[in-house]
């Protein structure tokens, strides 16, 4: 599989802009997958989430519009953005397959901003790509490991991450989900900055692709960009490690819930 993962300074509340950007990378670029940063089209520092609904009331366009692309290139698309259902406001993260269809996965761990504006999902949905397995996180969820590893228990091979964030730590994280799933993983980390009132926002970049065994095998630095990486996904079908033949077996002694493909 072909993963193009993408990073860019997003035009804070500007969604035809970052649109614009989005299917920029498309077009440009042949990839079966790819992976851009958590919300992506709005921006991501608000006051409240009627600011967000405001910014929302055009949206089935601007999604039209990206799935029109997606077709014309036959590309698939895992992207950050920001959802209204039953007038509650997700942070969430959709995917725009080869024919248009739409998936998407809400956000479970909310970071301390994110409580004021966003409702928590409630579900980890597994989605299919080119017969590969995928996950979402989506930033601060791949801090808790549970639900790395329901996803590991429903045989995912690669876990895609939209990122908003500026500190180091979330790269060591990610680099030890990969290695206790066997699974790569991939991080599209967004760039530039946001103020709003005393809150002060800024964004590394510094997106990066993870192995089954937690190396680096792809990353960019703190500028927009793409990259296009080649993985062998059949790789993390056996479970076998340098600890473990089977760690699908140590998995086990554990209660974790199991989960659909959608």
């Amino acid at each position: 599989m072909k993963i193009g993962y993408l990073q860019f300074d997003v035009k804070y509340k500007d969604i035809s802009a970052n649109v614009n950007t989005l299917i920029s990378y498309i077009n440009k670029y042949k990839a079966d997958l790819f992976v851009a940063p958590e919300l992506c089209l709005t921006g991501y520092l608000f006051r409240n989430e009627d600011e967000i609904k405001q910014l929302l009331i055009n949206n089935d366009t601007y999604i039209s519009k990206i799935s029109e692309v997606c077709i014309k290139t036959k590309s698939n698309l895992i992207f950050g953005h920001a959802i209204v259902e039953n007038n509650k406001v997700y942070n969430a993260a959709l995917l725009i397959n080869s024919t248009g269809e739409i998936k998407k996965y809400k956000k479970i761990h909310l970071s301390k901003i994110e409580k004021h504006l966003f409702a928590e999902g409630n579900e980890i949905p597994i989605f299919k790509v080119k017969n590969v397995k995928i996950g979402i996180n989506i930033c601060y969820d791949l801090w808790i490991p549970e639900i790395s590893r329901i996803l590991f228990r429903n045989n995912v091979q690669v876990i895609c991450c939209p990122c908003s964030f500026g500190g180091p730590w979330t790269y060591d994280i990610a680099r030890i989900r990969a290695m206790e799933n066997k699974i790569y993983y991939v991080i599209a980390n967004r760039i530039g900055s946001e103020n709003i009132d005393s809150i002060d926002a800024h964004f590394r970049g510094e997106s990066k692709v993870y192995d089954y065994l937690g190396n680096i095998v792809s990353k960019l630095k703190r500028k927009p960009g793409i990259k296009i990486i080649e993985i062998d996904e059949n790789q993390t079908i056996s479970k076998e490690t340098l600890m473990s033949e089977d760690i699908s077996y140590e998995a086990q002694k554990y209660y974790i819930d199991q989960q659909k493909e959608v």
